[in-house]
Order: structure tokens, then sequence, then C-alpha cells
């Protein structure tokens, strides 16, 4: 599995963001044009996320395109219907006021890198390296 995320940061204001997530089979399949659906189930392959003005929203629907070549570029675009997270726990006067659905899109360009982390077979629990041969051979 390899989780491709986007993130941006508005020049305006470096405290909001916009994080688009999609899982790609494989690091065979990694390379070239990748169409997915946003939803907003959690184990959704595509999930667009932001934080605007200290509020979390989530995909509701949408698409997003994305094709990474093997020159280390990537280049997509993506518009996402966005709804306001449920506030965890606390107390329900602290939450922020509710906001209605809005859609949000754009296109993006730019170069793409690799966080490999492989596990440690043979250690209990959830124990992974990123010097492993596996990591340090990887080819696209």
């Amino acid at each position: 599995m390899v989780n491709l995320a986007v993130t941006t940061v508005f020049d305006s204001n470096h405290d909001d963001l916009v994080e688009l997530h999609l899982a790609l089979d494989g690091v065979k399949n990694a390379m070239g044009f990748h169409r997915a659906e946003f939803a907003s189930a959690a184990n959704n392959p595509a999930l667009a996320v932001a934080y605007l003005e200290r509020v979390s929203y989530s995909s509701q629907s949408g698409t997003l395109e994305v094709t990474l070549k093997n020159d280390r570029t990537i280049e997509g675009r993506f518009a996402a219907m966005l709804s306001q997270d449920a506030t965890p726990g606390g107390d329900p006067a602290l939450a922020p006021p509710p906001v209605d659905d809005f859609g949000i899109s754009g296109t993006f360009s730019g170069t793409w890198s690799v966080v490999c982390r492989s596990p440690v077979i043979g250690l209990p629990g959830d124990h992974s390296v990123a010097d492993s041969p596996y990591c340090n051979n990887l080819a696209f």
C-alpha cells in the first residue's frame, strides 16, 4: 500500500491547511494517472481534510485526479464537498458554531518524495524502520 498525501498551506494564513489523501495499490502501481472519488468513510481510498480558522472539515463527496511521474513530478486537480467535523468529547458550549457544507477545488503541481517504513520481523507490536532492505531498494 502506498499512501499519497498532498498538503498545502496558504500564503495568507499558515495556520490553515488542506490535505488530500489517496491510497494506491502498491509501489508497482504508484506511477501514472489516478482518479478517485472522495467520500466520508475513513476506509475510502480518497479523503480530503481541511483545517480552516481552527475548525476541521472532511470530504463528503468529490473527485481527485493525480498524475505521478518517474521524474518525481506530481500534478493534479480536485473538487470536494467538505463538512464540518464533529467536536470530539468536551463541552458542547466550547464547540465552534456549525457551518454549512461547502465546496473547495483547485489544482496542484510540484515534486514528490517518499517516506518509507517497513516492519521489523520478529519484534512484537508495530516496530518499523526506514533503513531496511525493502526501503533502501525501492524503485519506481
